[in-house]
């Protein structure tokens, strides 16, 4: 079975409309037999240090934590994640992160595991150039 955790954040996701993106892809994914998926959530700013809960058909992990560029907060994270796996074989594991800001955490987990690791970007400032 392959282990899909896709990547979200409370605030973050609601402010640029990602929530809705990352909804429809939790109704999708959660009815495939052969997918076990968790949502990862941080900045949850109503739970203490992190909460796992299980929903019919999928796992959410809240984190409250504010991103940092503390590299020790990502090292935590990962060990929690490492803990919530259930499968050996990093082959069949999927991380799916959707902001920039989680990017320390994915260098993290490329380092210690050889799984899948989807990067989206979902929207870039430009900034507006004059073409002479």
């Amino acid at each position: 079975m392959i282990e899909l955790y896709l990547f979200n954040e409370g605030y973050a996701s609601c402010v640029y409309g990602i929530d809705s993106y990352i909804n429809q892809l939790v109704n999708f994914l959660s009815k495939k037999r052969t997918l076990s998926l968790t949502l990862f959530l941080s900045q949850c700013y109503d739970v203490k240090e992190y909460t796992i809960k299980k929903k019919r058909r999928y796992g959410i992990i809240f984190v409250f934590g504010i991103v940092s560029v503390n590299n020790q907060f990502y090292k935590n994270i990962w060990l929690l994640i490492r803990a919530a796996l259930s499968v050996s074989d990093f082959h069949s594991l999927i991380f799916y992160f959707n902001y920039p800001q989680e990017f320390p955490l994915l260098l993290l987990i490329n380092f210690f595991s050889k799984c899948i690791i989807i990067f989206v970007v979902h929207y870039v400032l430009l900034l507006s150039i004059e073409i002479l």
